[in-house]
């Protein structure tokens, strides 16, 4: 079988506050992992707040 391979753009992990880079994870629900991705032609983008 095929499958699509995935293109991953961008990962990042930062506070949910400045929206800038952390080296340590801050309390629950203040840190966001932003991801862009493509398959094909499709473009993927998702924050996830954790």
């Amino acid at each position: 079988p095929e499958f699509a391979l995935v293109n991953l753009e961008y990962l990042e992990i930062v506070s949910l506050e400045k929206l800038q880079p952390i080296l340590e994870f801050k309390d629950e629900n203040e840190n966001a992992a932003c991801i862009a991705a493509s398959i094909s032609s499709v473009r993927l983008i998702d924050n996830i707040i954790f």
